[in-house]
């Protein structure tokens, strides 16, 4: 197994280590490594690419560029209409899918050797499956792009047309190729039924962190948001907590503590006003050891109140040992969630104000949820829990 080469292939969006994308990619090529896999990042990149050098995240792994000129020459009216209907892959990623990136993504699996193609995400997916490349193309499904968006925009007539493209789109590339893994288990079962060759389940992992003595823990939980506000899901779920749940919990609770961890770029101004006018919310902005941060014990909330793509941030949440309040939608990717034992799910939104006001004047629930939640998270989100299904599943696809 390690005289063989994966080919890795990855865009700029999963460069930024603030997102949520950076850790399951991060998770994917971890499970590849201890498999025996020589990986090679390849970066599908903008021309005009601003952000990260791409050597300075994953540093520890070979890597190439990929460019793509962002700017295309625009089709006539027509062969967009045409495109829509007939082929929305160009439609939708014509200014990737040019001959001279396909070219040499063929060039570098020829020079390398590579036995696999590993795509993290929407948008390397579809590259590797355009390039027809003789290997066979794991699909690392983050989420469903087209259902994303959908909450993201008002429903025009034009976003409503590139939805329906796009939604063909991602449907048509889980069935095309060889394998498809996500870290949601009820997207999962949407892909399956689409028609997919072989699916994997295989959430986002972590090291399991060194925790201090707790015996001494006392005084009042702190209620945790965590989260990139560029993130659909941080940005609106801490919204909708604030209209909704935040005023209960501040009527009831006296001085409550909320900490918003995670770089506020992005958020609306309506939003930041809200946040830095409050003497009980606390913002960090991006924390790199989050060890200085959250607390065993406290109140980590995921008010997201969709089913939709995979909550990085829930083993996260329970490799410190803190009480995990999430809605029953945003939970339903990680079957091993069960309410009351290791976690509380809500109905909504509205319920997790009297949750959280209950659990704030149960330290000895919250020791025990927390302590359960860690052990679930040993047994699920580590490398070692994984190592073995990952390992069948990619000798399953070869």
């Amino acid at each position: 197994m390690k005289s063989q080469i994966c080919l890795f292939l990855v865009d700029e969006n999963l460069a930024n280590p603030r997102g949520g994308g950076y850790a399951l990619a991060r998770s994917h090529l971890e499970l590849l490594q201890c498999a025996g896999w020589s990986t090679v990042l390849i970066w599908l990149l903008p021309m005009d690419f601003p952000g990260v050098v791409p050597h300075q995240t994953f540093a520890d792994t070979p890597q190439e560029v990929l460019f793509y000129a962002k700017a295309t020459p625009r089709s006539s009216r027509f062969h967009q209409c045409w495109h829509l209907i007939v082929n929305p892959t160009k439609f939708l990623y014509r200014s990737i899918l040019q001959d001279e990136v396909l070219k040499k993504l063929n060039q570098i699996a020829k020079a390398k050797k590579a036995s696999l193609i590993w795509a993290e995400h929407l948008l390397p997916a579809t590259l590797a499956q355009a390039a027809n490349l003789d290997l066979p193309v794991i699909y690392s499904h983050h989420d469903w792009r087209w259902r994303i968006k959908s909450y993201r925009h008002s429903p025009t007539l034009r976003s409503r047309l590139y939805h329906w493209a796009s939604r063909r789109h991602e449907q048509s590339l889980v069935r095309h190729v060889d394998g498809v893994v996500s870290g949601s288990w009820s997207e999962l079962q949407e892909i399956r039924s689409l028609g997919a060759k072989q699916v994997g389940y295989f959430p986002t992992t972590y090291p399991p962190v060194d925790l201090p003595d707790l015996s001494g823990i006392h005084g009042p939980p702190r209620i945790v948001h965590l989260g990139y506000m560029q993130t659909t899901a941080s940005r609106i779920g801490l919204q909708r907590f604030l209209e909704i749940s935040w005023p209960r919990i501040r009527q009831v609770v006296e001085n409550p503590n909320l900490w918003i961890i995670g770089s506020l770029e992005g958020a609306p101004e309506e939003l930041l006003r809200q946040l830095f006018s409050d003497p009980c919310i606390h913002c960090t902005g991006y924390v790199d050891d989050l060890g200085h941060v959250l607390r065993p014990y406290d109140i980590h909330i995921i008010p997201w109140e969709h089913n939709t793509g995979t909550r990085t941030r829930i083993p996260l949440a329970l490799n410190f040992k803190q009480v995990v309040v999430s809605t029953v939608n945003a939970a339903a990717c990680l079957p091993e969630l069960e309410h009351g034992k290791n976690c509380f799910l809500t109905d909504g939104i509205e319920d997790m104000a009297e949750k959280i006001i209950e659990l704030w004047n149960d330290p000895s629930t919250r020791q025990k949820i927390g302590e359960q939640g860690r052990q679930t998270f040993l047994e699920n989100f580590t490398i070692d829990s994984q190592r073995k299904r990952f390992e069948e599943f990619i000798n399953q696809i070869l």
